[in-house]
């Protein structure tokens, strides 16, 4: 499903809270993640810790 509306997702777990977060990227974001290796973690740094 998410290839046919162009999202990937992460998930995120913090054993601390007991939780999981999730975070869409479109598909392009993911194919610039397997192959720059400096973006890889990108997608952690859309996660509010709040």
């Amino acid at each position: 499903m998410g290839r046919e509306k162009g999202v990937f997702i992460h998930a995120k777990y913090f054993p601390d809270d007991a939780s999981v977060v999730l975070v869409g990227v479109t598909l392009e974001q993911r194919e610039r993640e397997l192959v720059d290796r400096s973006y890889s973690s990108h997608w952690r740094k859309l996660i509010n810790k709040q």
